[in-house]
C-alpha cells in the first residue's frame, strides 16, 4: 500500500519500494482503500527485504520496530 500510494504521489521526485521481513499477502481493506483513490493493485504483492539487498538506498523508512533487526542489510543508507 505504501509504495503503490508513494510512487503515485510522488512522481518523479523519487522512486519507491516496499517490502517486509515476513511479507504476506496483500491486505484487502488495503486494496479496497487504494481502489477509492484509483491505485489499482493486482499487479503488486508482498515482498521480502532480501529482494532489495543489491539496491543502493539513500533513505530506508522502517514502520515497525522489529523491522530494526534486518537494517544492517542496507548499508548506505540513512534510516528513518
Amino acid at each position: 500500500m505504501a509504495e503503490a500510494y508513494a510512487r503515485r504521489s510522488a512522481g518523479d521526485l523519487f522512486e519507491a519500494f516496499s517490502a517486509g521481513i515476513e511479507p504476506r499477502e496483500l491486505n484487502p481493506v488495503a486494496v479496497l482503500a487504494l481502489d477509492e483513490v484509483e491505485i489499482d493493485m493486482p499487479s503488486h504483492y508482498c515482498k521480502n527485504v532480501e529482494e532489495y539487498v543489491a539496491f543502493h538506498f539513500r533513505f530506508v523508512i522502517m514502520l515497525r520496530e522489529r523491522a530494526r533487526d534486518v537494517r544492517p542489510i542496507f548499508h548506505s543508507a540513512e534510516h528513518f
